[in-house]
């Protein structure tokens, strides 16, 4: 289907003709949009491809999604691909969102899926979000990570947007692949379309080139396809608007929708009636008025110089113009646009300065007579409690002003609300953007989490764990404590200055890693002799103990809380086969009823068994099978089949649903009391190639006109050995296991096994959710946990002049009984 009007009555009547020139361009800008869905018809109907879709909303993206989304309809309006043929959209959220893209965002993909299903494209969206251990306020405010800025590289970007986006396209596509609703494409490639273009940015030219984007175009990437195996459903990734330039994609975006800004004779089909309100947020983040959404025909919209990210983003700049831009809006400021910026702006400051540092343990020399090697790679815990009230206080603002203006929109009085009226009385806004906007912003305010909220309950006791586990200075409990405080209304304190209320010379130079301090290295050991500890050594880990409390007064064998394991063990792993058929089975492990009918669980064939990583046959294959292993994987693989009818309700659950289940599987344990050695058989003639012994992880330093500049490090020590690097290159040994009954107690704790979590909490190595705060709470955790708070806190106070303390005695390190005490009754997953 052409994307022109071919009536020339009609184009007399409909279109204002400014310039021979205008004419031109939007001919030109609608023959490349054509084009394009040209080009990715040609995909889906020539190569069974299924296109993926990273869309932002925002300019670049949404002009990719349009061209996506018109090739699928005409597509399905010729019957050249099948209605079912699935197109798969995500946006992330990285729950830091500046207030302005969160809006747009909710109130752009409700109506993309209403217009989605009216022209029947079978689309697959969802607002993707970073998982609750690498949020921003989890990940950065503690002993993990430290806020980037302009002079030091930052992976938020990776944490908060790329790997949860990855992770939602790989398990998608890997349900496409089993699952018999999408059973007709599972060898169809995966086309990730982008919004990249080349004129955009240097920068973003670059990442394209690195990423083969760069001058592809969908013929080259059809025939790359053919020499490539496809079985496989690689992605492959493709930049639909790679040469369009930034004018192209405001005027598209302006000729586009059932009501376009600009009348054309040419129809450019969209989900939103017109796109007028996207090109005026734009407007909004920068310091003038965007001309096509104030009826102008011939500018360039904002140029793309709002750069809307992340709300609390340092690696802008000193100055967050966009931010900086939208709180002198009333329709901003009055959400809290201003108090989000204040504190962007603080964290700015404090992580640009390395005197605003702690130091931190996270490496040890064994080497160096055990030295703990502290580095200032965290902020100082009295930045991090003011992050944490900060969050809080954000979060309980933004909370306030939803619940009041559900108030308004009950009594039908949402008109007398600021931002309201703000929008309504803006005499530069058209009568369509701006019904547009007020039916955005009416909607967004009605929940809080579409604006600052950054922070929760669940936050806080996740949060209280973390610090209890890294070793942070602060009191137990201390981010719950706060969060309790603030939804109290207690303990408010002011936000800080912006930076353009402050002079150069206050916010301080911009400090990189040239600034970044040398580690400090403790001494652990009493006596530093070195003979003795060369061949008398002891490790770190060994002068630990486990700390003692009132279950240990039982003998160990009255003692339910504690259990002896063994000091060595050794890895088997079973490769084994699952099957699971439709219908009653006999000798089947298990049964289930479905919609579908009974389906059964075969019993596993164990393909072969790996020990320590090494094939086993014969005798010892038979005795690892007969004493434990095979009835190992008879039942795990009966607790899978088993956790899922738990998990679904019966009425839903159907014999798809078991498919993930079926396939090769493998499973792997320990067997207690296998201690690896190797013994040494003779020495070879030729020498194989061996790490240096000197092997630790240096400075990056770099010379430039005859200047040196200390980079990043990331402490690695090597361990201690006797044995020289030529010992090492010639010797000839044999690995052995031998059995050795060492052992040690240890407490027992709550454990999880990881494959009967969905697939977002198996990711991670800490699991808290709602539900388990919601139980905690109910068995009186939070109690005890705000108790074992202001005790450890009233006692610092209380006898801080019988230990000569100072104000800053009061951020130490507790210890670790916050984790212990979540983690003790199974509220916390380890």
């Amino acid at each position: 289907m052409s994307v022109f009007k071919v009536n020339p009555i009609d184009i007399i009547d409909s279109v204002v003709v400014g310039t021979v020139n205008q004419v031109s361009r939007e001919k030109l800008v609608a023959q490349a949009f054509s084009s394009s869905v040209a080009d990715i018809r040609a995909l889906i109907e020539n190569e069974r491809a299924i296109i993926t879709s990273l869309c932002s909303f925002w300019k670049d993206s949404t002009v990719t999604l349009l061209i996506v989304m018109e090739a699928y309809r005409q597509a399905i309006a010729a019957k050249t691909i099948e209605p079912e043929r699935p197109l798969i959209v995500s946006t992330v959220n990285t729950k830091a969102e500046a207030i302005p893209m969160q809006m747009f965002v909710n109130y752009a993909s409700k109506r993309m899926l209403e217009y989605a299903k009216s022209v029947g494209i079978n689309i697959q969206f969802k607002l993707v979000q970073p998982s609750l251990n690498n949020e921003f306020f989890i990940r950065y405010v503690g002993g993990q990570k430290i806020p980037a800025t302009p002079t030091r590289s930052g992976d938020c970007s990776v944490i908060l947007k790329v790997n949860p986006n990855e992770h939602f396209v790989n398990s998608l596509v890997e349900s496409i692949r089993h699952s018999k609703k999408y059973g007709n494409y599972a060898s169809s490639p995966i086309i990730s379309c982008l919004g990249s273009r080349e004129k955009e940015s240097s920068r973003r030219s670059k990442n394209m080139e690195r990423h083969n984007l760069k001058g592809k175009s969908a013929e080259d990437l059809m025939n790359s396809m053919t020499s490539q195996s496809i079985g496989n459903s690689k992605v492959y990734n493709y930049a639909t608007i790679r040469d369009w330039e930034t004018d192209d994609v405001f005027l598209l975006l302006s000729l586009a929708g059932s009501k376009p800004l600009q009348r054309s004779c040419y129809d450019i089909p969209g989900f939103l009636s017109n796109f007028g309100l996207l090109i005026e947020i734009y407007g909004n983040g920068t310091s003038e008025t965007c001309e096509i959404a104030t009826g102008q025909s011939g500018g360039a919209g904002c140029n793309g110089k709002a750069r809307y990210g992340c709300s609390i983003c340092t690696i802008v700049s000193k100055q967050d113009k966009t931010a900086t831009n939208l709180a002198k809006l009333k329709r901003w400021e009055v959400l809290g646009v201003e108090n989000t910026l204040r504190l962007r702006d603080w964290l700015f400051r404090i992580s640009s300065n390395m005197s605003e540092r702690a130091l931190h343990a996270r490496a040890f020399d064994p080497v160096g007579y055990n030295r703990v090697a502290l580095q200032p790679n965290t902020l100082k815990p009295k930045h991090l409690d003011k992050i944490v009230r900060y969050a809080c206080q954000l979060t309980q603002e933004s909370i306030a002003h939803s619940e009041r203006f559900k108030s308004l929109v009950e009594q039908g009085r949402e008109a007398e609300h600021e931002g309201v009226q703000c929008i309504q009385n803006d005499l530069t806004l058209p009568p369509k953007i701006k019904k547009a906007f007020l039916e955005m912003y009416t909607e967004a305010l009605l929940n809080p989490q579409n604006l600052n909220y950054y922070f929760s309950e669940v936050h806080a006791v996740l949060l209280s764990f973390r610090w209890s586990l890294d070793g942070i200075g602060a009191a137990p409990f201390r981010p719950l404590a706060i969060w309790k405080q603030i939804e109290q209304g207690k303990g408010w304190i002011p936000y800080p200055k912006l930076n353009s209320e402050m002079s150069d010379a206050d916010i301080g130079k911009i400090q990189g890693y040239e600034a970044l301090s040398e580690a400090v290295m403790m001494p652990v050991l009493r006596d530093e002799d070195a003979h003795k500890h060369v061949f008398d050594h002891v490790s770190l880990i060994d002068l630990w103990t486990r700390p003692l409390d009132a279950s240990d007064i039982f003998d160990e064998d009255m003692n339910c809380s504690i259990k002896r394991g063994s000091d060595h063990s050794a890895n088997v792993t079973a490769i084994y086969d699952l099957n699971i058929s439709a219908g009653k089975l006999d000798g089947a492990l298990s049964t289930a009823l479905t919609v579908d009918g009974v389906v059964s669980l075969h019993k596993p064939k164990i393909k072969k068994v790996l020990f320590e990583g090494k094939v086993v046959s014969g005798k010892l294959l038979e005795l690892i099978l007969n004493t434990g292993l095979e009835n190992e994987v008879d039942s795990y693989c009966i607790q899978k089949f088993e956790s899922l009818l738990v998990s679904v309700p019966d009425f839903e659950l159907n014999f798809e649903m078991f498919n993930n289940l079926v396939g090769e599987r493998k499973l792997t344990r320990s067997l207690k009391y296998f201690e690896k050695t190797n013994l040494i058989t003779g020495y070879s003639e030729s020498a194989r190639k061996v790490p240096a012994k000197i092997n630790f992880t240096q400075r990056v330093s770099k010379v430039n006109r005859k200047k040196i500049s200390r980079g990043n490090t990331r402490m690695v020590f090597y361990p201690l050995s006797v044995d020289s690097r030529y010992h090492q290159a010639h010797k000839q040994e044999k690995e052995m296991f031998k059995l050795c009954f060492d052992t040690h107690t240890q407490k027992l704790i709550s454990m999880h096994d990881k494959d009967f979590l969905n697939s977002d909490e198996a990711r991670e190595n800490i699991f808290i959710s709602q539900e388990t705060v919601a139980c905690w709470k109910e068995a009186g955790g939070l109690d005890r946990a705000l108790e074992l708070h202001n005790d450890y806190m009233h006692r610092l106070i209380k006898y801080r002049h019988i230990r000569k303390s100072n104000k800053y005695d009061v951020r130490k390190y507790p210890g670790t009984q916050a984790a212990e005490l979540l983690i003790d009754r199974g509220w916390c997953y380890y």
